[in-house]
C-alpha cells in the first residue's frame, strides 16, 4: 500500500514537472527567499527545494536559511518556474516602479499591435492609416523591424500602432509585440485566408492574454471570400461577434480605404471598454521596443512609454545600460521636448555603448549616483549566477561530458552584426532553429553595430563567418577580410540571410550512400570450364543491355521469383565481387552496351539462362536537414 502511495506521488509530480516545462510558472519570489517560504509560493515540499539547492552546492542548515539570490534563480530554473521579484531594485533600497493612485489616472490612447501573414497587407493597411508609404522602402516590401507610430483622428483622438513583421523568421518580434499592445488586430487576407503566420499571430495574442480585433484586408481583389475566412478562423477558436462571440470583424481594403473607419472606430470601442488609464505625471517607466548605433547620434532606443512623463535630461536605467536623455524624436522624425503615456519616441543618451535589449524597462531614477549603482548590483548579481552556474557544471558528470562531446563536434563558427537589436534576436531565433544533433552551430559573437577590424580579427582566430544584417562593411574592413582570407557576408532580406547559413550546415552533413547501377546484363547461356586448381566453375555467357559491367565492381544476381505473391518480381541471389570478366579469351575490365561477355562469380555455381547480372556502385550524396542518413 505505502510503495502504490510513494509511486502515485512519484507519478504526479513528474506530470507536474512536465507540465511546468511546457509552460513555466510564473511565482512571486519573497525579499527573503528561504527554502519554507519557497516551498509555499511553489507548491513544492521543503525537501524538494533542499535537494534542488544542495545539487547546486549549497547545503541550507535549516529551511528558514535565507538563500542568496542568484540561487534561487538557477531554482526556479532547475523546477521550470520563473521568478517575479519586487518592484524595490535589489540592494539600493528604492523603488523603480512607483506607487500609482486612482485618481491621478487619466485615459491614454490604445496601444495596438498589427499581425499576420506575410503579404496580407499589414504596412500597407497602416500605410493608409498614417498616410505615408513605408512599404515601398522595405526590402524584399516585407516589414523586417519592429516599428511604431502615432495615428491622431480627424476627432482629436490618438492610437499608437506597432507593425510586427510577418515572415516567419519574427515569431520572437512578434510576441515582443503582442505583450507590449491593448490589443492586437489580425490582418487576414481575404483572397488567401488563413495562413501559418495567422495561426502564430492567434496564438501568440492568446498567451499575452490581450483582445483581438480581425480585419479582413484585400476585399476588392478578385477570389476575396470574407465569409470563407470567418469560417477558417471559426475552426482556430476566433469566434466572430456575428457568430455569438466577442471578436469585432472589419472587411476593408487598405488600398482604397474602404471600411477604414470602421477599423479605428472598432479599435475606440474596445479601447473605450478597456478602460485604458495612466498617470501622464511623475517619472516615466517605458518599455525598449527597438535599439541602435547610430554613427552621429551613438546608442539610440525606440521606448514607448507607459506611465509618466519622459522628459529631457531625465537620468534612466534600461537593461544593462543608463544615460540622461539628451534628445527625444517623435515617430516622424521631430524633435520633441516629453513623450506622455503611450508615446513611442526614440532616446538618445545613453552613456555606454551596450545597447538595451528590447522588452528592457526604461525607468526614470533620481541621478546618476543611483543608475549607476543600481547597474553595479545588477552586475554583480550576474557574475555571481554565473559563478554558481560554473561551480553546477562543473559537479555535474553528465554536463562535463556533453562539454568534452562538444570540442569533438562539427561546428560552423559565426560572428553576427546587426543594424538593430530587435533584427539581431530575430537573426539569433531562426538560425537557431535548425537541427544541431550532426553539426553544431557556435555563435561566437552576436551584437548590433558595423562590422568591424576586431570582428574579422575575431573571426580569424576562430575560424568564424561574419554574417552582417544591414550594416555594409566599409572598404578597410572588406580590405582586411581578404588578406586574413575571412569569409564576410552582408545580407537586407533575414531569410536570404538564414538560408546561407542553412546551406553551410547542411554542406557540413556526413553525405548519405546511395546505390547506382551502372550496367545490367542478361545471362544467355551456362557453361562450365575447368579452373586452374582442377575444379569445374560455372560461367555465364551474356550480353550487356544497359550501361556497361565494371569487373572492380560489385554486382548483384537477379532472378525471377516464381512465387507470384513475392513482393518483388526479382530476388537477389548473390552479391559480391567479380571473379572475372572476359571477351572471347581476353580479361576485361569493362563490357560495354551491346558486348558478349563471360562473367565468373567467386565461389559461386548456381547461374541459370534468363538471370539478371546488375553491375552497381556506391554513389556519395550530399544531404539537407530531414534527409536520412
Amino acid at each position: 500500500m505505502v510503495r502504490k502511495r510513494l509511486a502515485a506521488t512519484r507519478k504526479r509530480k513528474l506530470e507536474e514537472l512536465k507540465e511546468r516545462k511546457a509552460k513555466p510558472k510564473e511565482i512571486s519570489i519573497p525579499s527573503r527567499a528561504t527554502p519554507k517560504n519557497l516551498s509555499a509560493v511553489t507548491g513544492l515540499s521543503t525537501i524538494d527545494i533542499l535537494k534542488v539547492a544542495i545539487k547546486c552546492g549549497h547545503e541550507p542548515r535549516t529551511v528558514d536559511d535565507v538563500l542568496p539570490p542568484e540561487l534561487v534563480d538557477i531554482l526556479c530554473e532547475e523546477l521550470y518556474f520563473v521568478p517575479r521579484r519586487s518592484d524595490l531594485n535589489e540592494g539600493t533600497g528604492m523603488k523603480l516602479t512607483r506607487t500609482i493612485d486612482e485618481a491621478d489616472m487619466v485615459p491614454r490612447p490604445p496601444i495596438v499591435a498589427v499581425m499576420g501573414h506575410v503579404n496580407h497587407g499589414k504596412t500597407s493597411l497602416l500605410d493608409a492609416l498614417r498616410k505615408t508609404s513605408v512599404v515601398d522602402v522595405e526590402e524584399g516590401r516585407i516589414t523586417q523591424r519592429l516599428s511604431a507610430s502615432m495615428v491622431q483622428l480627424s476627432s482629436g483622438q490618438k492610437i499608437t500602432f506597432m507593425d510586427t513583421p510577418g515572415h516567419n523568421a519574427f515569431a520572437a518580434m512578434r510576441q515582443r509585440g503582442a505583450a507590449m499592445t491593448d490589443m492586437v488586430i489580425l490582418v487576414v487576407a481575404a483572397d488567401e485566408g488563413v495562413m501559418q503566420q495567422t495561426e502564430e499571430a492567434i496564438e501568440v495574442t492568446r498567451e499575452a492574454n490581450v483582445p483581438l480585433l480581425v480585419a479582413i484586408n484585400k476585399i476588392e481583389k478578385e477570389g476575396a471570400n470574407p465569409s470563407k475566412v470567418k469560417r477558417q478562423l471559426l475552426q482556430h477558436g476566433v469566434i466572430l461577434e456575428e457568430f455569438g462571440g466577442d471578436v469585432q470583424c472589419v472587411e476593408l481594403s487598405a488600398s482604397t480605404g474602404k471600411n477604414l473607419d470602421e477599423l479605428t472606430d472598432a479599435i475606440l470601442l474596445q479601447a473605450e471598454m478597456l478602460d485604458l488609464r495612466a498617470d501622464p505625471n511623475g517619472p516615466a517607466e517605458s518599455v525598449v521596443i527597438e535599439s541602435k548605433i547610430d554613427k552621429g547620434r551613438g546608442v539610440v532606443g525606440t521606448v514607448l512609454v507607459r506611465q509618466g512623463q519622459l522628459k529631457l535630461n531625465n537620468f534612466f536605467v534600461a537593461g544593462g545600460t543608463w544615460g540622461r536623455v539628451r534628445g527625444l524624436t517623435d515617430w516622424l522624425g521631430r524633435s520633441t521636448t516629453k513623450a506622455d503615456p503611450s508615446t513611442p519616441v526614440e532616446v538618445i543618451g545613453f552613456k555606454t555603448k551596450i545597447l538595451p535589449d528590447p522588452g528592457d524597462d526604461l525607468v526614470v531614477v533620481l541621478g546618476e549616483e543611483q543608475a549607476k549603482q543600481i547597474l553595479d548590483y545588477r552586475k554583480e548579481r550576474l557574475h555571481a549566477k554565473e559563478a554558481l552556474t560554473d561551480v553546477v557544471q562543473a559537479s555535474d558528470p553528465a554536463a562535463r561530458a556533453a562539454a568534452a562531446k562538444q570540442e569533438m563536434e562539427k561546428a560552423l563558427n559565426v560572428v553576427i552584426k546587426a543594424d538593430i537589436g530587435g533584427t539581431l534576436q530575430a537573426v539569433e531565433s531562426t538560425i537557431s532553429q535548425f537541427p544541431q544533433d550532426e553539426v553544431k552551430l557556435r555563435i561566437i559573437k552576436s551584437a548590433v553595430g558595423d562590422i568591424s577590424t576586431t570582428d574579422i580579427g575575431l573571426a580569424k582566430d576562430t575560424g568564424a563567418v561574419v554574417f552582417g544584417f544591414n550594416v555594409p562593411p566599409m572598404n578597410s574592413v572588406l580590405e582586411l577580410a581578404r588578406v586574413e582570407k575571412v569569409d564576410i557576408n552582408n545580407y537586407s532580406i533575414i531569410y536570404q540571410l538564414a538560408d546561407d547559413i542553412k546551406k553551410r550546415l547542411e554542406s557540413m552533413l556526413a553525405p548519405r550512400e546511395v546505390e547506382e547501377e551502372v550496367g545490367r546484363g542478361d545471362v544467355l547461356s551456362v557453361f562450365s570450364v575447368t579452373m586452374p586448381n582442377r575444379e569445374q566453375h560455372n560461367v555465364a555467357g551474356l550480353r550487356v543491355v544497359r550501361g556497361a559491367l565494371d569487373s572492380r565492381l560489385r554486382v548483384r544476381l537477379l532472378r525471377r521469383n516464381k512465387d507470384v505473391n513475392a513482393d518483388e518480381e526479382y530476388a537477389a541471389l548473390y552479391d559480391g565481387p567479380i571473379e572475372s570478366l572476359k571477351k572471347f579469351k581476353d580479361d576485361v575490365t569493362l563490357a560495354k552496351k551491346g558486348d558478349e561477355c563471360g562473367l565468373a562469380l567467386p565461389k559461386w555455381n548456381d547461374l541459370r539462362p534468363g538471370d539478371i547480372i546488375s553491375c552497381y556502385r556506391m554513389k556519395q550524396v550530399p544531404r539537407k536537414f530531414g534527409d536520412p542518413k
